[in-house]
């Protein structure tokens, strides 16, 4: 089965065309059959309008059928179904054609209308009022401003500066932050979602079965359900006093914690638990996070200046962090 939208000219008319056969069709189905009942006159009516045609190739049936106005399901299987048939087969595709369009409109009910694009321009027109005045009381520095709706981008300006040490720098709209503990949503717990997406991990399995060294201390009950909901009774973080390099440090040190709370008791929110995240993302995947982000996310999607570790051509467009 297969299926897109279709839309006049001027937007007022959305319908959804759907094709469904036992093999993919091979040329077009002609007959505007507006009633599906040979030798019956054309219809349209007031509500909407039903195009549709259906063909016996080779031993091949093929229906396909768009819907007006998502507001006449049961007249849509009825007429298909009247459609004048010569074998069982071919009424058998009709019958699956009449059910599919069904159940694809009513699934698409809800996103047949979109919602009118408008923006309310004084709200927006705020923004740069209120940006200015946390610049001049000395709450920022400068602010990039990014308003998107219905997929498009309505708003987009820069504001202050992104340097101000030494010598001060205008920011700019491709400037480069520092997205700190957003990695957690943007990085960790999207690539722990493909991971879980394809199979290879689930929410219920418990961080022992990827990092068994994590077993001491009574956590053996800690899932990775808890570890994405900071309810693994996990502290916060490491003490920063305590000087140690590499990754694989990080991670022994975390694996010998000892629990605040039993798991499920109580929300803290622990860099810990994503840093386990991160290290069931590279034993499950074989990839750092990283690579694997980069690989399975951003790159995918375009997004070319999210990554880590920054190279040195991208470090003029990068707004100093603490």
């Amino acid at each position: 089965m297969g299926g897109q939208f279709l839309r006049d000219d001027d937007g007022s008319d959305d319908r959804f065309a759907v094709s469904v056969g036992d093999r993919a069709p091979d040329a077009s189905l002609g007959g505007g059959l507006r009633r599906y009942a040979e030798g019956q006159s054309d219809e349209k009516e007031s509500t909407g309008e039903w195009m549709g045609s259906h063909c016996h190739r080779g031993g091949h049936t093929h229906a396909s059928v768009t819907v007006g106005p998502f507001n006449q399901l049961a007249r849509a299987e009825s007429i298909i179904q009247s459609v004048a048939t010569r074998d069982d087969r071919r009424r058998s595709v009709l019958r699956r054609a009449a059910r599919a369009v069904a159940c694809t409109c009513l699934l698409l009910l809800a996103v047949s209308r979109p919602v009118s694009a408008d923006i309310d321009h004084t709200r927006v027109r705020r923004i740069a009022t209120l940006v200015e005045d946390a610049i001049q009381a000395g709450l920022i520095p400068g602010a990039v401003v990014l308003v998107g709706h219905q997929g498009e981008v309505v708003y987009e300006r820069a504001f202050g500066a992104r340097a101000v040490d030494d010598v001060v720098e205008p920011m700019t709209v491709d400037t480069v932050f520092d997205l700190a503990s957003l990695t957690k949503a943007v990085a960790t717990t999207t690539s722990v979602m493909v991971l879980l997406e394809e199979g290879r991990l689930r929410l219920r399995d418990l961080v022992v079965a990827h990092i068994p060294e994590f077993a001491s201390h009574d956590k053996g009950t800690i899932t990775v359900q808890h570890l994405l909901t900071h309810v693994s009774g996990l502290r916060p973080d490491l003490p920063l006093a305590d000087v140690f390099e590499g990754a694989a440090v990080a991670i022994a040190r975390t694996a010998d914690e000892i629990p605040e709370a039993a798991p499920g008791e109580r929300f803290i929110y622990s860099d810990l638990n994503f840093m386990l995240l991160a290290e069931i993302v590279r034993r499950v995947s074989g990839q750092t996070l990283d690579h694997f982000s980069r690989d399975r996310i951003f790159e995918p999607l375009g997004m070319r200046d999210t990554l880590f570790t920054p190279p040195l051509a991208l470090v003029p467009r990068i707004a100093p962090t603490e």
